[in-house]
């Protein structure tokens, strides 16, 4: 599956554009499921939400992101609290096409997070070179272990100390993915 960290959001034409060049099939990505802005209110995400629907795609609407200078604009909890109702409104129809991304370097607030949404899946990023662990992604996952999708893309493509010789750079990422997925195993 192809996930799309595009964070696009829009209204009316304009994100009809982007629904037709992120997750058609027969558009130039043609991806799974795309990260979406939420910002310009619901409108913006509804054409999103009726490609998904249809076509069996996935959509992750950024609800708290890892990066810090995000805090002073996403900490506002009225805000917050209304794109998790939102995405619970979507998936009230038991097809789950809606998700939230929660960064893993806010392991106090994703508890809050996860409740808020219940079962929908949360996209955490952050895992790795930005500094989160495997105890800072606990509490992004359900009870039963599931619901989370944890990424690494800098821990995992770009090594601490350079990049290997080029025939060894696809074997460095492979051990650096499996070394993550170890991590949170255990």
């Amino acid at each position: 599956m192809v996930l799309l960290d595009a964070k696009r959001g829009d209204i009316g034409s304009t994100a009809r554009a982007y629904v037709r060049a992120t997750l058609d099939d027969d558009g130039p990505i043609g991806a799974d499921a795309v990260t979406l802005s939420p910002y310009l209110g619901p409108e913006s995400l509804d054409p999103f939400v009726e490609h998904a629907r249809a076509h069996d795609k996935g959509l992750f609407v950024l609800l708290r992101t890892s990066n810090p200078g995000a805090g002073p604009w996403q900490r506002d909890t009225a805000i917050a609290e209304r794109v998790a109702a939102w995405v619970q409104s979507v998936n009230a129809d038991g097809r789950g096409t809606a998700g939230v991304v929660v960064g893993a370097t806010l392991p106090q607030e994703a508890p809050h997070w996860r409740t808020a949404i219940g079962n929908a899946w949360m996209l955490v990023p952050g895992f790795g070179a930005q500094g989160a662990g495997p105890d800072d992604v606990r509490g992004h996952f359900l009870p039963d272990g599931t619901g989370a999708l944890v990424t690494s893309s800098r821990g995992v493509l770009f090594p601490s100390s350079g990049y290997d010789a080029a025939d060894r750079i696809t074997a460095s990422i492979r051990e650096r993915a499996l070394a993550m997925v170890n991590a949170l195993r255990q």
